[in-house]
């Protein structure tokens, strides 16, 4: 397969052109998506005509199919495979448009869905004041950030730097450049700016941290410098 692959905007989304979602078993094509979704977040894969089963199949390209928690639009042939569509109706004939209301998605759930690409959840504190960032001030940025038992989260860098406040640190370690260092609980890690680096958690329990960044500059000025290893 010839694959091509489009950026779409400056920072999210791209498609895809020259995959056949029906041989997701190629492993060259499941390296290359794979990459693709990580670096881009979003993809469209043009061109395909799929069942609802082989869909289904397609999917577990990024990772294990996470239950849907509502089954109002599940399809019969699959439940695990739902629609979208701009012609479901109310009662009072008002055209339902799917997630126009609060809605948390599954990221309540215990074990939130995730890709092969990616290990942990954050929770980012902000307030419509700071929009369109998601800063906590207009300066600085904070968040909860967990980690799962015998979870790795992979190696990247960003221009801001970083506090890290150990909060649940059993068997816990970062990597900075190559360079492991413990953790501790109540304990503040400094990650400075550029540097590469990675978390690692070996302990029986889900590694948590309150990180404070100074990543509001960064994204006024469009430095963030944020990158995967």
């Amino acid at each position: 397969m010839n694959i091509k692959i489009n950026k779409l905007s400056e920072h999210t989304g791209a498609e895809v052109f020259g995959v056949d979602l029906k041989l997701s078993s190629d492993q060259r094509v499941v390296n290359e998506l794979t990459k693709a979704f990580s670096k881009y977040s979003v993809l469209v894969i043009r061109d395909q005509n799929l069942s609802p089963n082989e869909f289904y199949e397609s999917a577990k390209i990024f990772g294990k199919v996470f239950q849907q928690h509502n089954k109002k639009f599940a399809l019969k042939e699959n439940d695990l495979v739902h629609y979208i569509s701009n012609k479901d109706k109310f009662e009072d004939g008002k055209i339902y448009i799917p997630g126009e209301g609060y809605h948390t998605d599954h990221s309540n759930d215990i074990s939130p869905p995730k890709t092969k690409e990616t290990a942990g959840v954050a929770i980012q504190f902000s307030t419509p004041e700071t929009l369109p960032s998601r800063n906590t001030i207009p300066m600085i940025n904070t968040a909860l950030n967990t980690l799962e038992s015998g979870g790795d989260q992979r190696a990247h860098r960003h221009n801001g730097a970083a506090l890290t406040l150990a909060i649940q640190a059993e068997s816990v370690y970062s990597k900075i450049e190559n360079e492991k260092v413990n953790w501790e609980d109540g304990v503040v890690l400094i990650t400075p700016g550029t540097e590469l680096h990675s978390h690692h958690n070996r302990g029986s329990k889900r590694m948590m941290s309150f990180v404070v960044q100074d990543e509001g500059l960064h994204f006024y000025l469009r430095t963030t410098g944020f990158s995967w290893n």
